[in-house]
């Protein structure tokens, strides 16, 4: 098992490489570019190998960021990697995202990073439902995800996503993200169109 998620570990850092290569039209670029400095508290839900709370911390060392994620495997995973950054403001917990310990309007930012195309719709409702409840009032909640290239080439390489993505991927992608989410209750800020991939700015 633990072979495994070696090996989940590995392909999420190469998707990083194989298409988001270019820093200017990276997703996570476009996030950490649109987050409030300063002393925030920003929360990860189903955080994986920490990928995005590492470029939080990284980039705003007074920010607070706590990951969680239910699998023990890609948590031990993820602390390694905090601990190679040498990363004191990065703090995870093992917890289903869907029914967090916290109490509501707790946290300044909300992360829900390439998760929503991998569950069926009453599970992705239930964690945009926590989302809302654990984001503060003048909160933001960041939702990336996947998005149809338009170029050529680009096509072929997203194709490839394909082979290694749930079922749910396929239906999710022809979704209209923007009306989803407003259909879950939330009100969109701000829409950035990054290589492969879109991130939204969102409040309750």
């Amino acid at each position: 098992m633990r072979k495994r998620y070696k090996l989940i570990s590995k392909l999420h850092c190469m998707i990083d490489i194989f298409y988001f290569y270019n820093q200017d039209r990276s997703p996570r670029k476009s996030m950490i570019c649109s987050l409030p400095k300063g002393e925030i508290k920003v929360f990860d839900m189903c955080t994986g190998i920490a990928t995005n709370a590492i470029f939080v911390a990284k980039s705003n060392p007074q920010a607070t960021v706590i990951g969680v994620d239910v699998s023990r495997d890609m948590l031990r995973i993820a602390q390694r990697r905090i601990d190679k950054e040498h990363l004191g403001n990065v703090q995870l917990h093992r917890m289903d995202a869907t029914k967090t310990s916290y109490e509501s309007e707790s946290f300044d930012v909300v992360i829900i990073s390439f998760v929503l195309h991998e569950l069926n719709d009453k599970y992705a409702t239930k964690i945009v439902k926590e989302a809302k409840r654990i984001v503060k009032q003048e909160g933001v909640i960041v939702v990336i995800e996947w998005e149809r290239p338009k170029k050529i080439l680009q096509k072929i390489k997203f194709r490839i996503l394909h082979l290694f993505e749930p079922e749910e991927f396929r239906e999710f992608i022809m979704y209209d993200l923007q009306q989803y989410l407003s259909n879950h209750g939330l009100q969109i800020k701000k829409r950035i169109h990054c290589d492969y991939s879109q991130v939204l700015l969102l409040h309750k």
